[in-house]
Parts: structure tokens; sequence; C-alpha cells
């Protein structure tokens, strides 16, 4: 059984996939869209989403995972500690 604390961070990454993704069927995710996506949100979310995408190719709602193996370049951060 999943804690508390677990469930509450699928609901939140979730959430954030529902609300830009609204209309728009699993199967029509290409890897351009998800990786773009996947650029603006936490890790987490993307953990999450990509963790529910291969849950549908194993259940067959899906061919393959857009979010897999994106290879998400993080850029450096900026100012006092970071790369300038």
């Amino acid at each position: 059984m999943s804690r508390a604390s677990t469930k509450q961070t699928y609901r939140y990454a979730l959430k954030a996939f529902a609300k830009d993704f609204v209309g728009v069927r699993l199967f029509d995710i290409d890897r351009p869209r998800a990786r773009a996506w996947a650029l603006e949100q936490p890790k987490g979310n993307v953990y999450v989403v990509r963790s529910m995408f291969s849950d549908a190719v194993r259940d067959g709602l899906c061919q393959s995972n857009p979010f897999s193996q994106l290879r998400l370049v993080v850029p450096w951060p900026q100012g006092p500690g970071g790369a300038q």
C-alpha cells in the first residue's frame, strides 16, 4: 500500500499533466511534446507520468512511452555559486 505522501506526490504530478493535456488522448502524445512538457516540470512530475505511461503500454493503451529515455538536460543555475 502506498504511503499518504506518495499518493499526494502522484496526485500533484498527474494534476499538472491532466491540466496541460486536457482533451488529448494518451496515444496522441509524441516525444517532442512530451519533452517540451517535461522540461517545464519538476523531475518528480516527469517520473510519475513516465511510470503512468509505462503502465499504459503494459496494459495495451499505448504503443510506446513518449516519456521514456528523454535524456533531459537541465541548465546549470545562474548567479552566485552557479555557472556564468
